[in-house]
């Protein structure tokens, strides 16, 4: 998350993906990229279009947001949470609900690792 109100921020974002990805086992991890502070127009510094070509260029997803409008926050973290609910083994969660056991994170990921960051 960057504030669209602050350039610096914006250029950060490539050493922050490079973490990301250095400290999670899966090279292609789901990364959303948001602006935040969209209700600050008129002190904007990243375009949409910047955020657009990036998130285009490096194949992750981009949205824009206001911490004032609760409806755009829920959303982003809606597309958070069904991107880390794809990263499960759907299979292995039926087989053991099936099977009355119980489900532990690390039996049903189809990853060594899961990261996240704010």
């Amino acid at each position: 998350m960057y504030s669209i109100t602050d350039y610096n921020a914006f250029e950060s974002v490539p050493e922050y993906m490079d973490k990301i990805r250095q400290y999670c086992s899966k090279a292609d991890v789901p990364i959303l990229l948001v602006g935040n502070k969209t209700d600050l127009e008129s002190e904007r510094c990243v375009t949409k279009e910047a955020l657009k070509r990036f998130a285009t260029e490096n194949k992750i997803e981009g949205y824009e947001i206001s911490n004032s409008n609760i409806t755009q926050v829920d959303s982003v973290f809606d597309r958070l949470i069904q991107n880390v609910w794809l990263s499960f083994d759907l299979e292995k969660i039926l087989t053991n609900l099936e099977q009355g056991k119980s489900l532990r994170l690390k039996e049903i990921s189809n990853q060594k690792k899961k990261c996240s960051t704010m």
